[in-house]
């Protein structure tokens, strides 16, 4: 995300081997049936440890003043740095890939079937689900694609 500082995941290999390289006031955030472990280090004194379910794509982390928003298996957090605390956790529909953007204080995230955009609550604003996405692009404010099955699509973000 250009402008944004973003983070190295760093696997580990069982939740022990994660417990062994932090720090002992290190935040964690363990999402519903964890079953992969790692860590992101936001900076020298705050280390981010996630449990997660692994689909096959590595979680992504990008800081915004205070707070890190963080994508793992099928979940979006936000993390506040100063306080040490998860400030939400949203469940996207399949299998969080990426973020797309973010503008005024939301992010667009990018899941398997669905964009969605939510706000730094977590609260979703908005959401189009056009089915696997194969590639997309923009074209001004709206997402032009293409899904696996060769189906076009096209959607305009309302709230941009």
């Amino acid at each position: 995300m250009p402008g944004k500082q973003v983070f190295e995941w760093i696997p580990c290999s069982s939740r022990s081997d994660l417990m062994s390289r932090l720090k002992d006031d290190s935040s964690f955030a363990e999402f519903e049936e964890a079953k992969d472990w790692g860590f992101f280090c936001i900076q020298e004194d705050l280390i981010l440890a996630i449990g997660y379910v692994d689909f096959g794509i590595s979680p992504s982390a990008f800081r915004v003043d205070e707070s890190v928003v963080f994508g793992a298996g099928e979940y979006v957090a936000g993390y506040n740095c100063l306080s040490k605390r998860l400030v939400y956790k949203y469940q996207v529909p399949t299998v969080f890939h990426e973020f797309v953007f973010l503008e005024k204080n939301r992010v667009l995230i990018r899941d398997e079937i669905c964009f969605i955009l939510i706000d730094d609550k977590g609260n979703e604003i908005w959401s189009f689900c056009p089915g696997m996405i194969n590639e997309y692009r923009f074209n001004g404010d709206e997402i032009v694609g293409v899904t696996d099955e060769g189906v076009n699509f096209k959607a305009s973000i309302p709230c941009l």
